[in-house]
Protein backbone atom coordinates (compact mmCIF):
# COMPACT_ATOMS: atom_id res chain seq x y z
CA UNK A 1 0.00 0.00 0.00
CA UNK A 2 2.59 2.48 0.73
CA UNK A 3 4.52 1.98 -3.17
CA UNK A 4 0.71 2.33 -4.11
CA UNK A 5 -0.21 5.39 -2.25
CA UNK A 6 2.72 7.27 -2.99
CA UNK A 7 2.61 6.20 -6.75
CA UNK A 8 -0.99 7.71 -6.51
CA UNK A 9 -0.07 10.89 -4.76
CA UNK A 10 2.79 11.56 -7.38
CA UNK A 11 0.62 11.20 -10.62
CA UNK A 12 -2.23 13.93 -11.89
CA UNK A 13 -3.28 11.36 -14.19
CA UNK A 14 -4.11 9.10 -11.68
CA UNK A 15 -7.31 8.76 -9.06
CA UNK A 16 -7.65 5.57 -6.58
CA UNK A 17 -10.17 4.29 -4.68
CA UNK A 18 -10.06 1.65 -2.26
CA UNK A 19 -12.35 -1.54 -1.56
CA UNK A 20 -12.45 -2.88 1.84
CA UNK A 21 -14.13 -6.11 0.91
CA UNK A 22 -15.44 -7.76 4.37
CA UNK A 23 -17.12 -7.51 7.32
CA UNK A 24 -14.88 -5.53 9.39
CA UNK A 25 -16.50 -2.54 11.40
CA UNK A 26 -15.47 0.61 10.41
CA UNK A 27 -13.48 1.62 13.50
CA UNK A 28 -11.01 -1.90 13.01
CA UNK A 29 -10.80 -0.36 9.06
CA UNK A 30 -9.73 3.26 9.99
CA UNK A 31 -6.97 1.60 13.01
CA UNK A 32 -5.68 -0.30 9.72
CA UNK A 33 -5.58 2.86 7.66
CA UNK A 34 -3.77 4.80 11.45
CA UNK A 35 -1.24 2.37 10.90
CA UNK A 36 -1.04 2.01 6.72
CA UNK A 37 -2.38 5.59 5.69
CA UNK A 38 -3.40 6.10 1.98
CA UNK A 39 -4.00 9.25 0.26
CA UNK A 40 -7.20 7.93 -1.00
CA UNK A 41 -10.25 7.13 -0.35
CA UNK A 42 -11.54 3.77 0.85
CA UNK A 43 -15.06 2.65 0.76
CA UNK A 44 -16.36 -0.51 2.46
CA UNK A 45 -17.96 -3.06 0.82
CA UNK A 46 -19.45 -6.40 2.13
CA UNK A 47 -18.12 -9.64 1.09
CA UNK A 48 -21.79 -10.68 0.40
CA UNK A 49 -22.29 -7.32 -1.84
CA UNK A 50 -19.04 -7.13 -3.82
CA UNK A 51 -19.22 -4.50 -6.73
CA UNK A 52 -21.03 -6.84 -9.89
CA UNK A 53 -18.24 -5.41 -12.82
CA UNK A 54 -15.51 -7.10 -10.35
CA UNK A 55 -17.03 -9.88 -7.82
CA UNK A 56 -15.19 -11.18 -4.73
CA UNK A 57 -11.63 -11.05 -4.95
CA UNK A 58 -9.90 -14.45 -5.11
CA UNK A 59 -6.69 -13.08 -3.46
CA UNK A 60 -5.51 -10.02 -1.97
CA UNK A 61 -4.61 -7.80 -3.10
CA UNK A 62 -6.73 -7.10 -5.71
CA UNK A 63 -5.97 -4.45 -8.03
CA UNK A 64 -7.93 -3.15 -11.16
CA UNK A 65 -6.48 -0.35 -13.04
CA UNK A 66 -9.51 1.24 -15.07
CA UNK A 67 -8.61 2.86 -18.58
CA UNK A 68 -10.07 6.72 -18.69
CA UNK A 69 -13.03 5.06 -21.21
CA UNK A 70 -14.43 3.00 -17.89
CA UNK A 71 -12.70 -0.56 -19.07
CA UNK A 72 -10.36 -2.56 -17.00
CA UNK A 73 -7.21 -2.15 -18.31
CA UNK A 74 -5.46 -4.49 -15.91
CA UNK A 75 -6.53 -6.74 -13.26
CA UNK A 76 -3.50 -7.49 -10.90
CA UNK A 77 -3.67 -10.51 -8.35
CA UNK A 78 -1.00 -9.65 -5.31
CA UNK A 79 1.09 -6.66 -4.55
CA UNK A 80 1.72 -4.42 -7.45
CA UNK A 81 5.09 -2.49 -8.30
CA UNK A 82 4.91 1.15 -9.35
CA UNK A 83 7.03 -0.35 -12.83
CA UNK A 84 3.84 -2.54 -13.04
CA UNK A 85 1.78 0.44 -13.11
CA UNK A 86 3.71 2.75 -15.09
CA UNK A 87 4.15 -0.18 -18.01
CA UNK A 88 0.39 -0.34 -18.02
CA UNK A 89 -0.52 3.23 -17.91
CA UNK A 90 2.33 3.86 -20.76
CA UNK A 91 1.07 0.83 -22.81
CA UNK A 92 -2.71 1.88 -22.72
CA UNK A 93 -1.50 5.42 -23.73
CA UNK A 94 0.48 3.55 -26.76
CA UNK A 95 -2.08 1.52 -27.89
Amino acid sequence: MPEFSAFVAERDDVVAIGLEIGDEERAEVDAFLAKRPVVYPIAQVPMSDPPADFGAPRGLPTTYLIAPDGTVAKKFMGPVTRRDLEQVIAGHRAG
